[in-house]
């Protein structure tokens, strides 16, 4: 990966050193009831056998991976991915970026598996079901916000909904997901920093 795609540097207040990607897609909002970026953020965050987050531990880079839909509005999606490096990570970052990439390509050239798909809507019906009950102020906000995204008949639950799987809506997603599309940011206290005149606080020099 080029320095020209090394978007951002935080500086954070622990001292973990991450590895954040997001994509940027197009607004998936109309299709809220065949939501495919759960499949793409099922695969990117397993943990099992064969999975991307096995690999960069089996290479010391990684001690752990998340990823989920960071952003839903109606531009567009942003998937974002979190690794917790080691410092041979974050001394290799480049490379775990490559890694990651490659990853991608390969859920971009094999073929869709409905068992997936069906242990991810599962899972979804189970996240509704037995979700945290929330305070009765809170839980007026979010029915109200789901009214604006979803259909009144779903208001409650359409963010869980995973009705059908759509193939093509899935390789579409998994397209867009290049470094065309993508900021990376280096979160690490290793970064050199220089302060920030607008609010007088460190931030990292651009390497």
């Amino acid at each position: 990966i080029n320095a020209e795609y090394m978007g951002i540097k935080i500086m954070p207040v622990n001292d973990k050193d991450f590895l954040d990607i997001l994509f940027f897609i197009p607004s998936q909002a109309q299709h809220w009831k065949n939501d495919m970026i759960k499949y793409v953020t099922h695969l990117l965050a397993h943990e099992g056998k064969n999975s991307l987050l096995e690999y960069l531990v089996d290479q010391g880079y990684a001690l752990e991976l998340t990823a989920g839909e960071e952003d839903r509005i109606q531009v567009f999606n942003t998937i974002k991915m979190s690794i917790q490096l080691t410092r041979k990570g974050l001394e290799n970052w480049r490379d775990v970026c490559e890694i990651v990439f490659a990853y991608v390509k390969f859920l971009r050239d094999s073929e869709v598996q409905e068992y997936i798909f069906e242990e991810v809507k599962d899972q979804q019906a189970l996240m509704f079901n037995y979700q945290k009950k929330e305070e009765s102020e809170d839980e007026v906000v979010k029915i109200a916000d789901g009214l604006f995204k979803y259909n009144i008949q779903e208001a409650n639950r359409g963010n869980f909904l995973l009705d059908l799987l759509d193939e093509n809506r899935l390789k579409e997603i998994l397209k867009e997901m290049s470094l065309d599309n993508c900021r990376v940011q280096l979160i690490t206290k290793l970064a050199e920093s220089q302060t920030c005149l607008l609010y007088t606080s460190p931030s990292p020099r651009d390497s």
